[in-house]
């Protein structure tokens, strides 16, 4: 992609399996309240990272495509 048009895409993977955490649910659904606090972090830090690429994407070019890729 980026010979084509000298962009890259942002690429946010999670490689924790869904039996540890799901970031495709909410956050009381997707983490289990017994497990450490870390993985609320990963789970916030997903998100996060999500969320900073949809706006630098929105403020540089006003537009872009989300590609959710499940089951990997």
């Amino acid at each position: 992609m980026q010979i084509l048009n000298g962009r890259r895409p942002y690429i946010v993977i999670n490689h924790l399996g869904r039996s540890k955490i799901d970031v495709n649910r909410p956050l009381k659904e997707g983490v289990e309240i017994e497990t450490s606090n870390e993985t609320q972090i990963v789970w916030n830090d997903y998100h996060s990272f999500i969320r900073d690429a949809i706006d630098e994407v929105d403020l540089r070019f006003g537009r872009g495509l989300l590609i959710d890729i499940h089951g990997l």
